[in-house]
């Protein structure tokens, strides 16, 4: 086991760019997502918010981390998966940033009550232990993005060059969304969605 573990550090390739992705009734658009972000950046990690099931949504692929949420009795409990198999060292890591919160904050903390059609879902939250959590895992960048929304290829195409650039300027990029209207062809400019513009990509200085 040690051996495997040693092999396993030492083979790793260093850890550049992440998706952070919180989950809540967006099933319909996870397989689109992964397939459009996965091949330009090292890792997603997917937090799954919603009814407890004994195993992952079975994402096969070693890039796909995915945490799964429920809470008892006022109590969160997480599950951490990586490639559909529930991975020891990612749990440690979701462990302690748990504590950290409980530490730092308030004793009460939680992340949303039991998952449901209906049921408020703490986004701020979610965010918060996700921005945590990557951190704990040593990210140098990480890009915020919700399943339902769709980067330019350009963009992407350019995302390590990015990263290595708000790594050395120590800077949070902020994009422009537009509003997709029956395919990519159309779009929102005007009104709101010519001021609408999220901080997403950023790196820990």
């Amino acid at each position: 086991m040690l051996k495997k573990l040693i092999l396993r550090f030492f083979n790793k390739k260093p850890k550049e760019i992440c998706v952070l992705s919180a989950i809540h009734n967006e099933d319909a658009y996870l397989s689109g997502f992964l397939s459009h972000m996965t091949d330009y950046v090292d890792e997603v990690v997917l937090f799954n918010d919603r009814p407890w099931k004994d195993s992952s949504c079975g994402f096969n692929s070693e890039k796909i981390i995915e945490i799964r949420h429920l809470v008892r009795n006022n109590t969160c409990i997480l599950r951490v998966f990586r490639a559909g198999k529930q991975d020891k060292y990612l749990q440690r890591l979701a462990d302690r940033v748990l504590l950290s919160l409980f530490k730092n904050q308030a004793a009460n903390f939680t992340l949303s009550e039991i998952p449901s059609e209906d049921a408020y879902y703490n986004e701020r939250k979610v965010r918060q232990f996700l921005v945590l959590f990557a951190q704990q895992m040593r990210y140098k960048a990480v890009l915020c993005a919700d399943a339902d929304e769709r980067f330019e290829t350009k963009f992407l195409q350019n995302l390590r060059a990015e990263a290595r650039r708000i790594c050395e300027q120590k800077k949070c990029l902020g994009l422009h969304f537009r509003e997709l209207w029956g395919g990519v062809e159309k779009y929102g400019c005007d009104g709101v969605w010519d001021l609408k513009m999220k901080y997403v990509f950023f790196s820990y200085f």
